[in-house]
């Protein structure tokens, strides 16, 4: 049986967003409306956005997540710190804040967000543009495959059932988070 935490606490500020703005590492929460919908009000930290795959704008897209609140606080800390831990993935994670005034040039979303908010490195399709490090498609799901199948699937899954997928068309109030993970 899935239990619902509450982490209110851990947010530390909230702006509304579009979901073209919504990239993978970000933490959001919404509104979501459905048949059999145990947890209405989730906080989610996004895996994949099909938005920009996709192209069809709500009808079917899904956004790929980890609903937070079905973990209890030692278990979201555990798992930022087994998700930021370089040796466990062989991808480089940071969690941190960005602010979206340093990044108005180099982000694809730019101009859509006006507050910090908080974001994890997870593998993204040309989100960093002019850097260094600019992944292709096929680049981006590889390593979140490798993730997925090395850390999620491994010691989420198994564990509580936290991986989420959820329709655009479904989701109402989206915010992005600025989020205390604690660690």
């Amino acid at each position: 049986m899935v239990r619902k935490y509450n982490h209110r606490q851990k947010i530390i500020n909230t702006q509304p967003a579009k979901i073209k703005s919504v990239m993978p590492g970000m933490v959001l929460e919404f509104n979501y409306k459905g048949k059999n919908i145990f947890d209405g009000h989730p906080i989610i930290l996004v895996l994949y956005n099909e938005y920009y795959g996709k192209r069809q704008r709500g009808k079917n897209v899904l956004i790929h997540s980890i609903n937070l609140n079905y973990l209890n606080n030692a278990s979201v800390s555990k798992f930022i710190k087994q998700l930021s831990t370089k040796g466990t993935t062989k991808e480089e994670i940071e969690v941190g804040i960005k602010d979206p005034e340093d990044e108005q040039e180099a982000r694809s979303n730019r101009g859509l967000l006006r507050e910090p908010y908080t974001q994890i490195s997870l593998p993204n399709f040309k989100a960093d543009f002019g850097e260094d490090r600019s992944l292709t498609r096929s680049e981006a799901k590889v390593q979140m495959n490798n993730i997925y199948k090395k850390l999620i699937k491994r010691y989420l899954v198994k564990k509580v059932d936290v991986y989420r997928t959820y329709k655009i068309k479904n989701m109402k109030n989206i915010k992005i988070v600025s989020f205390n993970f604690g660690i």
